[in-house]
């Protein structure tokens, strides 16, 4: 079990369940404590993901919306790019299962992407270098802008 340090933990209400739901810079979710539409104490926990890292949010018309961790944390924490359909996001270190908010990044699709097994097997193999790549690609982008 990894350690947080709740000190430099942040949390942001999610837009469209404030009041319900946060989201945290760690890449975590929880519900706020509150009381249901059927005068139900409902207490406040941190979700548990699926295995594909998503969760299952149920609004105020008890409609249930299921998103990606990682998708939630980058709308909330990451500068958004202006053009979308022109980049994806992707971990920094290849771990799909490390949703902080500092190993989120978003990259153009532009040829020449690094895919996440590959940019693991960087990060493993030539963990010196691999910093180098993604300086690079940052700076790229901001050619680009």
């Amino acid at each position: 079990m990894t350690r947080v340090n709740k000190m430099s933990e942040e949390w942001k209400d999610i837009r469209g369940f404030v009041g319900y739901y946060q989201v945290s810079s760690f890449g975590r979710i929880r519900s706020i404590p509150r009381i249901s539409a059927y005068n139900r104490r409902l207490s406040g926990k941190i979700m548990t993901l699926c295995k594909k890292g998503g969760v299952r949010l149920w609004g105020s018309d008890g409609v249930e919306v299921r998103v990606y961790v990682k998708d939630v944390v980058a709308d909330h924490f990451l500068e958004t790019p202006q053009e979308m359909d022109d980049f994806f996001l992707t971990y920094i270190d290849g771990n799909p299962k490390n949703r902080n908010k500092d190993n989120l990044k978003y990259m153009h699709k532009g040829g020449g992407y690094i895919t996440t097994k590959a940019m693991r097997w960087l990060y493993d193999e030539h963990k010196a270098i691999f910093n180098e790549l993604v300086l690079i690609s940052t700076v790229k982008l901001e050619n680009n802008k």
